[in-house]
């Protein structure tokens, strides 16, 4: 039995997911499985990171700035569970359970040990706007909803094979991040894309540190053609 409660994080099935959790590590942070802790999925320390099991993701800059969350490119059914994210042999640390919508509209979580369960239906999505839930507006633009610095994922899939920018949709000449066939680079301080997605169809950008400032809409272009509009929206 679990003896504290986990933080709940929703995602879209494919699509990326971040588990949060923001404490200062002098050492080396790892996420596991709640029910494996034995095994690391991803994990940092003072010099680097690195993905120990492919699919999970954390990033220095976040992790030297009290940041540990984790990144997975592609939420999928075999994800859901809890989390935890330890440093080094200090006994407080982070829970986190993914959750992940699936086609059917409903919300499901995999307590350790458990067969997959839906929590509710309607109003599971954290990746659509309120009018998008409730409604079913196809107009709406998505909407990703972030405490203030917190990191954020804007999630975009789709297959592009020239050179993909991020932008803020009211500035659409300042390119905040890119990627093409050979790497990615972050133009700005704070907005980053991963290589491995982009050649996987995941075009999604991270936003490090979340604050009132990055609010509004931004738009993935592939080439000329824009992809994506996601809407970024603090809370709490």
């Amino acid at each position: 039995m679990c003896s504290e409660s986990a933080d709940i994080e929703k995602g879209k099935l494919q699509e990326s997911a971040t588990l949060t959790c923001s404490k200062r590590c002098p050492g080396e942070v790892r996420w596991t499985e709640f029910s494996n802790p034995t095994e690391a999925l991803a994990e940092c320390n003072q010099t680097s990171c690195r993905s120990v099991k492919e699919g999970y993701q954390m990033i220095r800059d976040q992790y030297l700035n009290g940041n540990l969350s984790l990144t997975i490119p592609a939420a999928d059914l075999s994800k859901k569970t809890r989390y935890t994210c330890t440093c080094g042999n200090r006994s407080d640390h982070c829970d986190v359970e993914l959750q992940v919508e699936h086609g059917d509209g409903c919300c499901y979580s995999a307590p350790p040990g458990k067969f997959y369960t839906p929590l509710y239906s309607g109003y599971c999505t954290v990746l659509t706007t309120q009018s998008q839930s409730l409604l079913g507006s196809e107009s709406a633009d998505p909407s990703v909803r972030v405490k203030r610095h917190y990191s954020a994922t804007l999630p975009c899939s789709k297959r592009c094979s020239g050179v993909v920018t991020w932008s803020e949709s009211s500035n659409p000449t300042e390119v905040l991040a890119e990627c093409d066939q050979t790497s990615c680079r972050s133009v700005k301080e704070g907005y980053q894309m991963i290589h491995d997605q982009y050649l996987k169809g995941d075009l999604s950008l991270i936003i490090t540190d979340a604050d009132l400032s990055k609010r509004g809409l931004y738009t993935c272009t592939c080439g000329r053609s824009e992809v994506c509009d996601v809407d970024l929206q603090m809370k709490g």
